[in-house]
This record gives structure tokens, sequence and C-alpha cells, in this order.
């Protein structure tokens, strides 16, 4: 399944920072609580590959679920897929039996993995010559080419969190619901101001989807926007109206405009007031954690590794090629979606063609979809498989055990059984954690 949906791009440009803040405390008190049950009980939920406070909840959840539903099918000659018995066999829903037949044939045909690469072999390879990029090979014969981590200047810069962006997260995604907003008299943008503003948004002079909104109120320096769009506002009258230029980050979560820089006109409705945070407190950290992280030093320290793994992650997931994606390695992943539906459907008790009527598609628009997300999905686990045997990394039965007591169970196949889960799935849930600890330790 795609990992981001299309969003409005007041919401793909800035976050509401109060809506943001809720959520955050929403899911880290679920976490919490989660974390306490597995403390008494021996039980609950497992590791997980945690990027920022927000997308770290969402991830954690999306982990384990790839661990639950990844069944390994296999497709037939023609690319189609096929149960494992090699039939196409109702699921039962509940007392309801459940007809997804359709779900399992006439699969789109493969997408050309090389257009999933952002740049070319030859870009690739000056690059391996600038030392900003590794040519990897598995033993399988693929070649990786991946952003350069042994280059300890260039990682560094990249990929390490400074003090500041852990207070910046602070600030815009926990302290923000306690935030106070006092009236001021002044007609000039400070920092800190809450204002209405209207913007349009072009790139390369053409206004882009999304890119425009009118009374968006925002805190000028809240770091709720792309890197310059807040600071272009400060000096600006009530009135005025003035053109920002601004840069997405590389890494920005809508590829479209990844990288590419913008000019934003805005007009400045009016200023609100002035924004005040508290300092994080202890009392504070209990609260939006749910008493996981009692005090501000731990939850500092637990945000700051979450932002370390997200920033490793995105460092090697940025900009990666692959040379040639096998179709085998694609239909196995698309299989296993298609195993995903059909679980969903039993549950539901309605059938996946059904379940996708229900919100305004047709089942050939969510194979062809899947089919995208599969070759998606080959293409990282053959740079994770890159990664892991130029350096040694290995997932050992001691890992796997260790994985399943986690879980609450003593043995391997209770594990797997119960969650539908391979020694293979289980095996690669656990590499991205080893990838993401052996690259922490090559920080500075």
């Amino acid at each position: 399944m795609s990992k981001e949906n299309k969003e409005e791009l007041n919401e793909e440009v800035v976050e509401d920072s109060k809506e943001v803040s809720k959520e955050v405390t929403k899911e880290v008190s679920k976490k919490a609580s989660e974390k306490e049950s597995k403390n008494d009980n021996k039980d609950g939920e497992g590791k997980s590959a945690p990027t920022s406070l927000i997308i770290e909840a969402i991830i954690a959840v999306a982990a384990i679920a790839l661990i639950i539903v990844a069944v390994v099918f296999h497709g037939d000659k023609n690319g189609n897929a096929v149960s494992q018995n090699g039939q196409n066999t109702a699921v039962s829903g509940g007392s309801v039996s459940v007809d997804n037949s359709e779900l399992w044939t006439n699969a789109p045909a493969i997408p050309d993995s090389a257009s999933f690469n952002n740049l070319t072999e030859a870009e690739c390879e000056a690059a391996v010559a600038e030392g900003t990029m590794l040519k990897l090979t598995t033993s399988d014969g693929a070649t990786v080419y991946v952003n350069n981590y042994d280059n300890a200047e260039y990682f560094n810069k990249e990929a390490s969190v400074s003090d500041d962006d852990v207070e910046n997260v602070i600030k815009t995604q926990v302290l923000v619901q306690y935030a106070e907003t006092k009236e001021t008299d002044h007609t000039v943008v400070q920092k800190m101001d809450s204002v209405s503003v209207d913007y349009v948004g072009k790139i390369d002079g053409v206004a882009f989807d999304g890119g425009s909104a009118e009374g968006q109120v925002l805190t000028v320096g809240g770091g709720g926007f792309i890197p310059g769009f807040e600071d272009g506002m400060i000096g600006m009258s009530v009135g005025e109206t003035k053109d920002v230029n601004t840069t997405f980050p590389a890494d920005y979560h809508n590829p479209e405009v990844a990288g590419k820089t913008a000019v934003f006109t805005i007009t400045m409705n009016e200023i609100l007031g002035t924004v005040t945070y508290p300092e994080l407190s202890d009392e504070i950290a209990n609260e939006v954690t749910g008493g996981q992280y009692p005090t501000a030093a731990e939850l500092r320290s637990y945000l700051k590794e979450s932002m370390l793994s997200d920033h490793i992650m995105s460092f090697i997931n940025t900009d990666f090629f692959v040379a040639g994606c096998p179709d085998d390695a694609v239909i196995e992943a698309y299989n296993s979606q298609l195993k995903y539906y059909d679980q969903v459907s039993a549950t539901t008790g309605m059938s996946v063609s059904d379940l996708v009527a229900a919100q305004g598609q047709d089942l050939d628009e969510l194979k062809t979809a899947t089919m995208t997300d599969a070759v998606n999905s080959a293409r990282y686990n053959i740079l994770y498989q890159a990664i892991a045997e130029s350096n040694g990394l290995t997932v050992t039965d001691e890992d796997l055990t260790a994985l399943a007591t986690e879980y609450g169970y003593s043995d391997l196949e209770s594990f797997y059984r119960d969650y539908g889960a391979t020694e293979e799935t289980a095996k690669t849930f656990l590499m991205q954690d080893k990838i993401v600890e052996f690259l922490t330790g090559k920080l500075n």
C-alpha cells in the first residue's frame, strides 16, 4: 500500500501545530500504555524503526503490521498471483464466505524499475568518484548506489541531530499545546508572532497543486513550515505583499516538489499576537507521554534517538539507485499485499472489490497501485540487503528468538503462526534495526 496519501498543500507545506500536538500526545500516550502492559505481562508490542515523534508512532504500527501480513506467496509463470495451494479460494469473513477470486487474477504489468530511480547510473558513478555515494553489489548480483555513509564528514553533516533540532521538535510538536498567545500592538512582524496570511506558491513560475491558502494562521518561527518560509515574513508590515524564496527539503514526503525551489507570494493580513512557550518540565514530559518518559531529560533523549534514526534512514533512502529489480522480488511483494487485502476482507466480511468500491475506486486501480508499491518495496529490500552484506550484518537465530520473546512468545513456531509471518519477513524486520544501529555507530 502507498506510504503517503495525496495531501492538500497546506498539509504538505505545513502541519497545523495544534493538531500535530494532539496527535503526538495521543500516539505517544498509546505507545506508553502498550509498553507499560508489556512490562507488566511480558507481552505487548515489539520494536519499531522510529523516525520523528509523530511518524515514529505511525511507523511502529506499520512495521508490526508488515510482520503480521507479509506472508510470502509465489507468482505463476505469467506473473499472475495465486494462493499458496495454487487455487483462488474464497476466504471466510467470520460466518460470511467472501469470494476474492478477482483479486488473484490479471495482475498488472510490472513497471520498469529503472523509472523509480531519481538519478541516472552515470550521475551515480560521478557521485562515487566525488565520494558522496557508494557502489555496492549484493550476493545475487544486483548493483546498488547509496549515499556514502563511509564518508564521515558527509555522513555527519547530513545525518546528525543537533540539540537545536531536538528543541525545535519539542517546541513545535510538544509544547505547542501549552503555548499562550498574548495581545500585541506592533504592526511589523517579529519572530514568534501569530499571524494570518494569504500565500500563493509557484515552482518555475507555475502555481502548483495545493500551493495556495487564504487566512492561514501560523506562528512565525514556530517551525511548522519548510525552511525559509516563516523567516521570510519577519519585518513585514500588515497589508504588505512579498515574495519569499524557499527550497523544499530533498527528502520531502511529496516527491513532486522535493528538492525544488519555490517562490511564495505572501500577503500579511493581520498580526494576531505574540506566542510564548513554557519550558519543557518533568510534569509536561510525563503528561504528554502517558508516564513513559516521566522527566524532561528522558523525553529529550528519546526524541533525539528517534530523530537520529529518522535522519539515518532518510540518508540511505534518499536518491539510492538499484540497477535492475528482479521480477520475482516484485511479484513476491505484490502477492504479500494481496494477502493483506484478503485478510482485511476476511475480517470485515466484505469482498476486496466491495471494500475498494466503498472508497470510490475499482479493483484494477488497486492492483495497479499495489504493483507500483511492490516495485518500491522490492527496491528497498535490495538496498537493505546490499548494506547488510557489505558490512557483515546478519540476523541470528538468537535475534529471532528474542523478537518472539519480546512479543510474549516462548517459541518461534507459535509466533510465526499467530502473526502470519515467515522467518524471512521477520529477518527483514530485524535487519532494518541492525542497519540503523550500525550506522548510528558511525556518527561522531
